[in-house]
């Protein structure tokens, strides 16, 4: 007999296993690891066009209020003189999304 820690444990991981394809017929099976192969191939691949964009957007330093002062200072004036220079990479876009409170610049 398990105990309730030991029954949760055990219910987690089968359901881990279900929803890796476990319970599925052979034929679901097959078309589901089809799908997985296809979605990874489709994250690798976004994740090769997200490395190589060379996007660039420019923003007045008041357009990023909230973001903070060193956040501006890093980015301004590197391609645009009086505009800071934003990319569509991650050191760019997740603080402006979280910090930045101008609505129009977060879109």
């Amino acid at each position: 007999n398990l105990g309730e820690y030991e029954a949760h444990f055990v219910k987690a991981a089968l359901k881990d296993f279900e929803r890796a394809g476990l319970a599925l017929s052979a034929e679901d099976g097959a078309k589901l690891k089809s799908l997985l192969e296809k979605d990874a191939a489709i994250c690798s691949e976004f994740g090769t066009n997200l490395g190589s964009d060379k996007t660039k957007l420019f923003f007045d330093p008041k357009d990023l209020e909230g973001c903070g002062a060193d956040f501006i200072k890093e980015r301004l004036g590197k391609d645009e003189e009086g505009k800071c220079t934003i990319s569509l990479k991650y050191p760019d876009i997740i603080p402006i999304g979280t910090n930045c409170v101008v609505a129009e610049t977060r879109r």
